[in-house]
């Protein structure tokens, strides 16, 4: 379960996430619409972790974010919007286990 409770985010003088609810249940399957600025972004790098909250609270699986962070976040799965920065070392990584598995996969494919 993912539950976020009066969860708000002040970027300077703009209330990008105000005072938000949200209950997601285990195996539901849960989107976010809505215009540009809406703060869509903002409430799922609040809810994985990668971005602290002005106030309120998340919780996920029962684990409360900020008090225990590591426990909370192994129950969930982020795909960043930007995986990575240009200086990380981790686009080679990426490539090289995609020419790895490329070299893996191609016998089983015939």
């Amino acid at each position: 379960m993912v539950s976020a409770r009066s969860l708000t985010k002040d970027c300077g003088s703009l209330r990008a996430v105000d005072g938000l609810d949200l209950e997601i249940a285990p195996g539901e399957f849960f989107a976010f619409l809505g215009p540009n600025a809406a703060g869509k972004t903002t409430t799922i790098k609040m809810l994985a972790g990668r971005l602290r909250p002005t106030s309120g609270t998340v919780v996920i699986g029962g684990f409360d974010l900020h008090r225990e962070p590591e426990k909370a976040k192994a129950q969930l799965a982020d795909v960043p919007d930007f995986p990575f920065s240009t200086t990380s070392s981790l686009p080679r990584i990426l490539c090289a286990s995609s020419a790895t598995f490329t070299r893996w996969s191609a016998p089983v494919r015939g």
